[in-house]
Formats: C-alpha cells, sequence, structure tokens
C-alpha cells in the first residue's frame, strides 16, 4: 500500500508544479510534461489497487493498461501524446498541443487523481 500512496503523492506534487508553471508563466510545455508524469503516477496507483500490486517498471505498466477504466486510458494517451509533443516536437496523434487543450487533460488527470485516492483511501 505504501508504494500506491507514493505514486498518489508523486502526482499530487507533479498536479501542483503543473499548475504552477500554468498560472505564474503559462508554460504549457512544461505543464504537458508535469501533467503526464501525474497522470502515469495516479495510473500506477490504480493498477496497484486493481491488479494487488503496482506495475514495476514502465513495460509493465504498458502491458497492463488494458485494465484502466476508458476514460482514465484515454486521459493517459491524451497526456502522453500531449508529453511528447512537448517535450520532443513529434506529431499529435489524438490532440494538439496549445494551451486550452494541456488545461483540458490537465483537469482531467486531476478528477481522475482525485478519484481514485478516494478509492484508495
Amino acid at each position: 500500500m505504501l508504494d500506491i500512496k507514493d505514486d498518489l503523492a508523486r502526482a499530487a506534487r507533479a498536479l501542483d508544479a503543473a499548475e504552477h508553471n500554468l498560472e505564474e508563466f503559462g508554460d504549457f510545455f512544461t505543464v504537458a510534461n508535469r501533467a503526464f508524469v501525474a497522470c502515469e503516477s495516479t495510473v500506477y496507483a490504480y493498477l496497484g489497487k486493481v491488479l494487488g500490486n503496482a506495475p514495476q517498471s514502465r513495460a509493465r505498466l504498458q502491458a497492463n493498461l488494458s485494465s484502466l477504466k476508458p476514460e482514465l486510458k484515454r486521459v493517459y494517451d491524451k497526456s502522453y501524446d500531449l508529453r511528447v509533443q512537448a517535450d520532443y516536437g513529434r506529431a499529435s496523434k489524438f490532440i494538439i498541443l496549445n494551451k486550452e487543450n494541456v488545461r483540458t487533460i490537465l483537469d482531467r488527470v486531476k478528477h481522475h487523481h482525485t478519484e481514485i485516492s478516494r478509492m484508495i483511501e
């Protein structure tokens, strides 16, 4: 259970950093990165709860994505898409990188983080 709580705490820190960067600097490239970190950490916690233990690597996380609720999977995919656009300049697969879309995904990640935190309490 400690790993799950650590994952949720890491996600909360990333969410706080994302909000700060968006409000203070309007830096939606950094926010896209932090939103993905928050989403991924939330997904680790969720999988830890539903599978009995969190995946110990990104490869294992990827192998278990089918265990996610469909909406959480969509948010994960979109947050990853925004992150790789922001960090590596890759082309969009699902969602165009702009401030409004980053804000929308950040809000969805926050929603899922809150929902999963309540589920784990």
